[in-house]
């Protein structure tokens, strides 16, 4: 009986925005709280710094670079993104080599990483900075496909990921994301990405 009327309840909290935003929606004169975004994207140019922090033995750390066409203001398509990883050893992987005698090339690891994705970004809102300024920003989320080249083979799979951007200008946005890739080859191997950068946005601007 309990978990009935919590149910009910739950569907009556739930169903009161609903009536709220179709209160504003048929009453006229009213100022609606839904507005155009500010800032759109066209072709997007992204220059960033990544990060592979997922595997014990090394940490990776390079260049990436994507370009990216918004088809509006809810879909784009990564057409394609490329980068490059740099071994960081990490203490386990110095470990093995100096007491057990393990050699560096048992390690492999990711080097060369390619992908193309698909674009979601259904959040966008802003922000109030010290009550002095308002930012924009959004949410996005993506899911494609991805290719590693690692020391010895190179590895498919799909990728997933999540990520938050930051407008700084019509031009110019900050944008920081995590994606995971799972590739196959030999086994599956799970690789966890993060990036944080700056888009350069030529056109598409109000």
């Amino acid at each position: 009986m309990r978990a009935r009327a919590f149910f009910l309840g739950m569907a009556l909290w739930m169903a009161l925005p609903s009536a709220a935003v179709a209160d504003e929606t048929l009453e006229p004169g009213r100022l609606a709280a839904v507005q155009r975004r500010k800032f759109r994207l066209d072709h997007e140019l992204f220059a960033a710094g990544t990060l592979l922090p997922l595997d014990a033995f090394y940490k990776g750390i390079g260049p990436v670079a994507s370009y990216t066409f918004h088809f509006g203001d809810a879909f784009g398509w990564e057409v394609a993104r490329a980068g490059y990883s740099f071994r960081l050893e990490t203490s386990l992987h110095e470990q093995l080599e100096n007491d057990f005698k393990v050699s560096a090339t048992e390690f492999e690891e990711a080097q060369l990483l390619l992908g193309s994705a698909l674009v979601f970004r259904p959040l966008y809102g802003k922000l109030a900075l010290m009550n002095s300024s308002v930012i924009h920003g959004e949410m996005f989320g993506l899911l494609g496909g991805s290719v590693m080249r690692f020391t010895r083979s190179f590895k498919p799979g799909p990728q997933a990921g999540l990520g938050f951007r930051l407008y700084l200008s019509e031009a110019i946005s900050f944008r920081t994301e995590a994606r995971y890739h799972l590739l196959f080859s030999g086994g599956l191997t799970h690789v966890v990405e993060i990036s944080s950068g700056f888009a350069f946005n030529l056109g598409g601007a109000d």
